[in-house]
């Protein structure tokens, strides 16, 4: 045994002890087990446990392997795997074997969708188990998976364009052998069933992700290679394989946990109830995951950017505090170089703050006596002071006849009462 099927053996042993399942009465039927077939069955190749190994192990009995990797039912008479099994007093065998007829022996007739084939290769199943029937010997046997959904068809075996043919065909034989099976009374596993449906799950089992096709070659994986299960993918058939051994021989064999089924894949169950693929989870692997230990679907503003990245996640326009903070858009209405919310005067591009003047108005100082134009009560000649004697807005250095009054306003400011008593007014200001 390779040592890649060795440590999963291993591996499987273990957990049969853990499973504590009870004792077997092994009846005649069990007294001597063979496996006929392929790679599918042959325990030499390097994966394992196989639904023989599984199967034996449950039913505490020994088992001779005669299937050979590579096999077609042609090689299997040709090699007389039927008759060495007779050879060694087989009580109860299991024969799976087809699938190298259909993917090489006669690929191109596969590829073509031609199915007239077919029938010599259940006819040379059928001459392998009759030899064995005629004997006393109880068969079980198994259809074939989908071969259209395996790795293999992304690997150029066959073109995408014949898929088709290669799963019209692939029925087609398992029709064929469900007729021949069910005239001699020989039950069948479907294992067609069993893969597509599990293709066609979410590929979860307890929480660990199973990957499915066109993904190959890792523990996880559901398949070993581009054409063979992995270790959990077999032992999925020997659930399968359980499942009708129950139902027609009465074995009361316990199928595979789930927890087996991951610890063959070198998994353990998520007890959380997450995803190990996905720690926080929230739907998104680890791999991809923006926001370890957050939930990356949290969008509290819709505005796209997922809260544990968003500097304000309740501000649909903003990720970031900007100038002016969440909730107010760093905004210059003006041109100025200063944002809204830093602006007094906001539609004022020459001002940010009021000034003297206020927004909207300059704080000149034509006179530049310190006094801005808007408060100067003399723009044009400096007064610093203001000084405003006669309290008529103008001041004292603007105002050029002195003190207002009638004597202080000067000639030209009352120059109309002048016209009607000029000399009055001047006695009246030299008395």
């Amino acid at each position: 045994m390779h040592d890649h099927a060795r440590s999963n053996w291993l591996v499987f042993t273990a957990l049969l002890v853990m499973a504590c399942c009870p004792m077997l009465a092994v009846g005649q039927d069990f007294a001597t087990v063979s496996a006929l077939g392929d790679s599918l069955t042959d325990v030499e190749a390097a994966r394992g446990p196989s639904h023989v190994e599984h199967i034996t192990a449950m039913l505490d009995v020994e088992f001779n392997n005669f299937a050979v990797t590579g096999a077609t039912t042609t090689t299997l008479l040709a090699d007389g795997q039927h008759t060495q099994a007779l050879d060694a007093g087989t009580t109860f065998a299991f024969v799976w074997i087809g699938a190298n007829d259909l993917l090489f022996e006669n690929a191109t007739s596969t590829a073509l969708g031609d199915t007239t084939f077919l029938s010599n290769v259940v006819a040379q199943w059928e001459e392998a188990v009759d030899a064995l029937l005629d004997e006393g010997a109880t068969v079980i046997t198994a259809n074939l998976p989908d071969l259209s959904r395996l790795p293999l068809a992304d690997s150029g075996l066959f073109p995408q364009a014949v898929l088709g043919n290669v799963q019209s065909v692939t029925v087609a034989f398992n029709e064929l052998l469900a007729e021949a099976a069910k005239d001699r009374g020989v039950p069948v596993v479907d294992v067609f069933a069993t893969f597509n449906g599990f293709m066609d799950s979410d590929g979860t089992v307890c929480g660990v992700s199973i990957d499915l096709p066109p993904e190959f070659g890792e523990k996880d994986d559901l398949f070993f290679d581009s054409i063979h299960p992995s270790s959990f993918g077999m032992g999925l058939v020997t659930n399968a394989f359980i499942e009708v051994m129950n139902d027609e021989f009465d074995t009361g064999l316990s199928p595979l946990s789930d927890q087996m089924l991951v610890a063959l894949a070198e998994e353990q169950c998520d007890t959380t109830g997450n995803d190990p693929d996905d720690d926080d989870d929230d739907g998104v692997p680890n791999d991809q995951d923006v926001c370890p230990g957050e939930d990356d679907n949290l969008d509290t503003d819709s505005d796209t950017t997922p809260d544990c990245l968003d500097g304000c996640p309740n501000d649909g326009d903003k990720t970031e505090a900007g100038v002016c903070g969440c909730g107010e858009p760093d905004v210059d209405s003006d041109d100025d170089g200063a944002y809204d919310c830093n602006d007094d005067c906001p539609d004022d591009p020459d001002k940010t703050q009021p000034g003297a003047c206020g927004c909207g108005e300059a704080d000149t100082d034509t006179d530049e006596d310190g006094v801005a134009d808007c408060e100067d009560n003399c723009r044009t000649t400096g007064n610093s002071d203001q000084a405003d004697a006669d309290g008529d807005g103008v001041g004292d250095a603007c105002d050029s006849g002195g003190p207002s009054g009638f004597c202080g306003a000067g000639m030209i400011g009352f120059l109309p009462l002048m016209i009607f008593g000029l000399a009055s007014m001047r006695r009246g200001c030299q008395a």
